[in-house]
């Protein structure tokens, strides 16, 4: 037989993992030539992923058996689904260097496994700078399988940086006649990425003032261009502000309450030269709650003229209260079970400080040490974070209550030394060791070393150690006889024989037994006492056996005269093997005897006789024999001729099976092992297990037994395995959505059940991580799930957790901008919902807030359902907008992005003309606003030229030029363009406002006549026919839009003019791609010439003919 030695293949059905597999099996006998060949599963089967046995067998027909195997591997070669985001957009981080960080949501499906865990880099959790990152994840099935993708990671700098400038500038004018007064300021701003940067205040700080107010416009900006603008008056007044007194600090202790905030008095004092004292204005005001630590208070003086005076100082409150520290008396507790009987103790001491809460005290010796058995002193300390500290002792008390550990004889067995006082004495050895006290002294009642009667008797042992714990046990001592009793045989009993047939009779054997302690005992004999005995000598023996199992025993001879029939002797049976399996004749011989107890031997009679031939299988011969007196005696027995040979038996080497789909997983297997005898053919074979039983998961010995019905048998045995294979079945959730329950740390806890059932090992346990119980951050995060039954076997899954805070736009720049101009600008959101955005809703509102450049603040508040905002603007000035949504109960979501507006000049007008034809003249002028941050600082003129006779222009940009500055109106004047073009005029004009904007205007020059002349190409002759044919006029010859062609075609005859045609024809076609042009003239005659000429016209003109043509036809 041949077959594969192995089928490797790939999976076609991932859903089912089900893969059809053919292959080819020969077989081919020596005497029957090619013989069929039986394979399970057959060729053609469909196979799942992994390996599969392939058995295989051939028989001829002689019943010659042949069976092999081949592994059929099914491979699983598609790798896994990987899922990326195109791009993840992230603003920076609260804190320096403002790296956060990210989760990926990037998700992994195996068409086999199910979810899988992707390995990114970076790895997913890790910090992303600020700006865009690279990261590349890749996902791995267990065949290998490998898929990945790539995606950036965008964290954008969104928070405008702190800017603190002065609130409003009062002063006093020190030159009265000019009113100039110098002021100078502070003004600071600390980004919370790149910390400190510079502050630009517009006029600078240190400027001369004019009296009155003057409103100074401060900005900072930091590496990202996130801008906070803000001003602040500055006042010159020709007052003398009051005089303002403040302390240069206030210390105080905090108070002994949770947070320490302390009620303080500030002392500040304002006099003014005219009202007298003021009363201050603080900022926190007098008596406010201070946390601990330092807080910078300024107060402000003002006297009835509005002149105003102020100081700052700092404000200390100090924690000066120790923590409260709570200590048990006593602690009490029992020994260790271990050498020694030291425990580790946990203390249970508590410190709560009035403004930290619970605090972790030391301790000495520290909380979980091991105390020794007996008293220790425990001292603890508690100090909260101003290094203030209380401290409490107390005392460890440990007491030994364990009992010894106490070992004697599980019982003892002994043979008594004295049958007449029946007393025996019994030695023993007893310990007992205590965890603590190590040995000590055992006492047993009676003790050892004492005499026990034949018997059993209980024996009780028991130990203390030194703390007083006792043990106890007791053991049976067994005293045994072993002396045998007495027995008396005759030497020889005699007999007549029976006058019965066999001659048998029956004999009393008069045998007596005594056992010292039992007395009398009936002996036991074989033959049995008044058993029937043969004619001839027997052989009789007697046991005596007393109540302890003590025996003695006799022999004697029991003789019996004949006086019956003579004593035949035939075989029993004879069992034979056929030797001639074809007609089942098998010659038989044997010997019978027959001796008479006075006549000696007599023949023997059989039939059949011996000698004959015997068919397969028992055939009874029938003897007799007769003595002098003319007893007969007669017998018969069978003789069989049998089957000796052994049937064929054929077994697997081994088979392998995966559990059953059910609680125990143990499949029913059928074994395939076939029984073949040479004579009754196929035979049903009996296996323990049987065929058919449930096997269980791991490697199971089966034998199998084949019997024909002669008694011959064979066996073989072989291995049957059992392999789980299955991952066990895990339910957990879809996906959870919750709502955020702290928002201010955006910590909520989520718990959920999730479940897994293997068909064997039934429930198993799940981890997903995070666990169940989690605390999960604002946004969402995916958990994920796995449980493994006890084959190894793994499944795994995942499902989104969604905790929503406050709504949220998820474009973090939403405003559109529609319907500008230089006074006015619509914005507008996107119409609220989950595409949209994301958050917990409903969402009811929107707030924007827009600042201008120049210091201006609008803030707007609208409901949701009217998504746009009509904002009134200043001609040429930027703005800075950004939006956040409210929710029903009134919380505010986190704002967008600033996005930035810039409103439009009042537009520039541009008008040209193209004047006469003759010059084509291009004449512009420009009229540009003069107002503002919009007066014109410098311009670029472009003049492009789209087309030329309708086709495109490889000439595009045929003017490009910026002047700086100049008139606010101005002309350009361009000539010699092309006739029947199309050009465009743009004016992008650069205001002093730093922003631009573009003007445009298209215009067509005039037509003229066309100056192309076409090309004749070679004529073509047939028969009677003449075929003329020239080439369009180019785009850049055509000078109108319209072109057709005028062509005159003069014939003579033997110098005699014959004809001449003259006619218009137009295009047809696209310009460039169009055919060439053709006539056709018929009915020349040969002979005659020919002169051809053509030219383009227009209704602007006429071009110039071409060079004529000529020829004869």
């Amino acid at each position: 037989m041949h077959s594969p030695t192995g089928i490797n293949a790939s999976a076609v059905d991932r859903a089912s993992g089900k893969t059809p597999i053919s292959w080819e099996a020969t077989c081919v006998d020596n005497v029957d030539g090619p013989v069929s060949v039986e394979c399970s599963p057959p060729s053609g089967s469909e196979f799942n992923i992994g390996t599969t046995i392939v058995n295989c067998s051939c028989q001829d027909n002689a019943g010659n058996v042949n069976q092999g195997s081949f592994p059929v591997t099914v491979s699983d070669v598609t790798p896994p689904t990987i899922s990326c985001p195109r791009i993840v957009e992230r603003p920076a981080a609260n804190s320096p260097g403002g790296n956060p960080s990210i989760t990926l949501n990037v998700m992994c499906v195996d068409g086999i496994e199910g979810n899988i865990s992707p390995t990114c880099t970076p790895s997913n959790g890790s910090s992303f700078a600020i700006g865009n990152s690279n990261v590349t994840c890749t996902c791995s099935d267990q065949s290998g399988n490998t898929n990945e993708c790539s995606f950036r990671v965008s964290v954008h700098d969104e928070s405008m940086p702190d800017m603190h400038s002065p609130t409003g500038i009062n002063a006093s004018a020190v030159d009265r006649a000019s009113g100039k007064t110098p002021i100078s300021w502070e003004a600071t701003c600390v980004d919370n990425v790149d910390g400190p940067v510079s502050v630009e205040c517009s006029p600078p700080s240190g400027s001369e003032f004019n009296i009155g107010t003057t409103i100074v416009n401060c900005s900072c900006q930091d590496n990202a261009e996130n801008v906070n603008q803000g001003s602040f008056p500055v006042t010159v007044s020709d007052v003398t502000p009051p005089t303002i007194s403040c302390p240069r600090i206030v210390e105080s202790p905090a108070a002994n309450s949770s947070g320490g905030n302390t009620s303080i008095t500030l002392n500040v004092t304002c006099v003014d030269g005219i009202g007298g004292n003021i009363s201050p204005t603080c900022t926190p005001s007098d008596g406010s709650s201070f946390v601990i630590g330092d807080s910078i208070v300024t107060c402000t003086c003002s006297d009835q003229s509005g002149n105003t005076n102020e100081c700052s100082f700092r404000v200390s409150v100090h924690d000066v209260t120790p923590p409260t520290i709570s200590c048990p008396r006593i602690v009490e507790s029992p020994a260790a079970n271990s050498p020694g009987g030291n425990p580790i103790i946990t203390l249970n001491v508590t410190c709560v400080d009035g403004i930290e809460g619970n605090i972790s005290p030391t301790c000495t010796p520290s909380n979980g040490s091991s105390f020794a058995i007996g008293s220790s002193n425990v001292t603890c300390t508690c100090s909260d974070q101003s290094g203030n500290t209380n401290e409490c002792s107390f005392r460890v008390s440990v007491h030994d209550e364990s009992m010894p550990d106490m070992h004697s004889p599980t019982g003892i067995n002994a043979s008594a030394v004295d049958r007449a006082s029946s007393k025996t004495p019994i030695s023993w050895e007893a310990t007992c060791i205590d965890n603590v006290d190590g040995p000590v002294s055992i006492e047993c009642s009676p003790p050892s070393g004492s005499e026990f009667n034949i018997g059993t008797t209980i024996v009780n042992c028991s130990c203390q150690d030194d703390a007083g714990n006792v043990n106890q046990g007791s053991f049976p001592v067994t005293i045994l006889d072993v002396t045998p009793p007495t027995i008396s045989c005759p030497r020889i009993v005699e007999r007549p024989a029976a006058n019965s047939p066999g001659g048998n009779p029956s004999i009393t054997l008069n045998v007596m037994c005594v056992d010292g302690i039992e007395g009398n005992i009936s002996p036991t004999c074989t033959p049995s006492d008044g058993s029937s005995f043969a004619i001839g000598n027997s052989n009789v023996t007697c046991t005596c056996s007393d109540q302890s199992g003590n025996t003695n025993e006799c022999s004697f001879r029991v003789s019996v005269h004949d006086e019956s029939m003579p004593d035949m002797h035939s075989p029993t049976g004879i069992n034979a093997s056929a030797v001639d399996r074809a007609s089942g004749k098998t010659p038989i011989s044997w010997e019978a005897t027959c001796v008479d107890n006075v006549d000696g031997p007599v023949s023997v009679e059989c039939s059949p006789p011996s000698g004959s031939e015997f068919n397969i299988g028992t055939t009874i011969v029938n003897c007799s024999c007769q003595d002098n007196s003319e007893n007969v005696n007669q017998g018969s027995f069978p003789v069989t001729v049998l089957d000796v040979t052994p049937p064929t038996i054929s077994c697997p080497r081994i088979v392998e099976r995966p559990a059953a789909n059910s609680p125990g997983g143990n499949p029913s297997i059928t074994l395939n092992v076939t029984c073949v005898d040479g004579i009754e053919g196929s035979i049903s074979p009996t296996c323990t297990p049987s065929n058919g039983s449930s096997f269980a998961i791991g490697n199971s010995n089966v034998t199998c037994i084949c019997s024909d019905r002669s008694g011959n048998t064979n066996e073989c045995s072989f291995r049957v395995s059992v392999h789980d294979e299955s991952m066990p079945d895990m339910h957990s959730p879809t996906g959870i959505n919750a709502s955020a329950v702290d928002r201010a740390s955006g910590k909520t806890p989520i718990s959920w059940e999730a479940t897994c059932v293997d068909n064997v090992d039934g429930p198993v346990s799940v981890e997903c991580s995070p666990p169940s119980g989690s605390e999960f951050n604002i946004g969402t995060t995916i958990v994920n799930c796995s449980c493994q039954d006890k084959a190894e076997n793994v499944n795994q899954g995942s499902f989104p957790v969604t905790v929503l805070g406050p709504p949220r736009f998820r474009d973090r720049s939403p405003l559109t901008f529609s319907d500008a101009r230089s006074d006015r600008v619509t914005v507008q959101i996107p119409p609220w919902n989950d595409e949209a955005g994301t958050g917990e809703g409903p969402v009811t509102a929107w707030k924007l807030w827009c600042r201008s450049e120049v210091g201006e603040f609008q803030n707007y508040t609208k409901v949701i359902a009217d998504l746009s905002q009509q904002i009134p603007l200043q001609s040429g000035v930027s703005y800075r907008m950004r939006v956040a949504l409210v929710d029903q109960a009134g919380e505010q979501g986190p704002p967008s992005e600033w996005q930035t507006f810039t409103a439009p000049c009042f537009a520039a007008k541009v008008n040209t003309s193209s004047l006469n034809s003759e010059y084509s003249r291009l004449v512009v002028v420009l009229e540009a606003p003069d107002q503002g941050g919009c007066t014109m600082r410098d311009y670029t003129l472009k003049l492009q030229q789209l087309d030329r006779d309708g086709c495109p222009s490889n000439d595009s940009d045929l003017v490009s030029e910026t002047h700086n500055g100049g008139p606010t109106a101005l002309r350009y004047h361009k000539r010699k363009l092309d006739p029947n073009s199309l050009f465009n005029v743009t004016i992008t004009v650069r205001t002093l406002a730093k922003g631009e904007y573009s003007v445009s205007k298209e215009i067509r020059t005039q037509m003229t006549a066309p100056t192309g002349i076409p090309v004749i190409h070679p004529v073509v002759s047939k028969d009677d026919e003449i075929v003329f044919s020239w080439s369009r006029i180019p785009c850049s010859a055509r000078n109108s839009d319209r072109i057709s062609y005028e062509y005159v075609l003069h014939t003579e005859r033997r110098g005699e003019e014959r004809s001449t045609w003259t006619a218009v024809t137009p295009e047809e076609g696209p310009t460039e791609t169009g055919r060439d042009m053709r006539i056709m003239f018929r009915s020349l005659d040969a002979g005659e010439t020919y002169s051809f000429k053509v030219r383009a016209v227009s209704t602007y003109g006429s071009g110039e003919y071409s060079v004529p043509i000529m020829g004869t036809f």
